[in-house]
């Protein structure tokens, strides 16, 4: 009985390796290129890119839940072509705070606690040529190349920690003498599926020119 539960757990940790090796390999990025590594902070200049984008009220987990069912429906032929839309990663999440920002990834300035999460859509389509979402939440926005510094983390990204990954990765910084803009964003690059020691996580936030 032993030696066939060690067999299943085997074989499941196996079928879930070959899953997430599959999936890395075959969901596109957005071409990056790294500048510099100082200690475990990266600068990356992020090429241009098109993402779509839900706000919802802010609550982390649910929040992530809610993009889920509207976004993922979009690109699973939830518009009005039908078509459906390569996977692409990372997903994007910031909540949104008082502060306005002139630019990009901030989409908007508001005085309440809501939850931005974009969907990065895959580099061969143009605003004009993306298929028209059936849910109205949705909207498109494109983000130019921009330079980023960039925290790494791996597990699942709870937000208890992702938090103090954030703020070992703001204390790294001020350490570091790197000055920054804008909001910081977690990007997540993993599905649900994929086990916690092959997640891949970030935390992004402007270089202040």
């Amino acid at each position: 009985m032993r030696k066939l539960l060690l067999i299943i757990l085997i074989l499941w940790i196996v079928a879930r390796f070959a899953r997430w090796y599959y999936v890395s390999k075959w969901v596109k990025r957005p071409p990056a290129t790294l500048v510099q590594e100082r200690g475990n902070i990266q600068q990356k200049d992020i090429w241009p890119m098109i993402v779509a984008t839900v706000t919802v009220p802010w609550d982390q987990s649910q929040a992530l839940n809610q993009w889920f069912r509207i976004l993922a429906g979009y690109i699973f032929g939830g518009n009005t072509s039908q078509a459906s839309i390569k996977m692409t990663a990372p997903v994007l999440s910031e909540s949104q705070s008082e502060k306005i920002s002139m630019t990009a990834p901030v989409l908007s300035a508001t005085q309440s606690d809501d939850y931005v999460v974009s969907f990065v859509m895959p580099e061969w389509y143009t605003l004009d040529t993306l298929p028209t979402p059936n849910n109205k939440n949705i909207s498109f926005r494109e983000v130019p190349k921009e330079s980023y510094y960039v925290r790494s983390f791996a597990w699942y990204a709870y937000e208890s920690r992702s938090n103090k990954q954030l703020s070992q990765f703001r204390d790294n910084l001020v350490k570091s003498s790197l000055n920054h803009t804008g909001d910081f964003q977690l990007a997540q690059y993993n599905d649900p599926w994929t086990p916690p020691m092959l997640r891949e996580n970030e935390w992004w936030v402007k270089v202040s020119q």
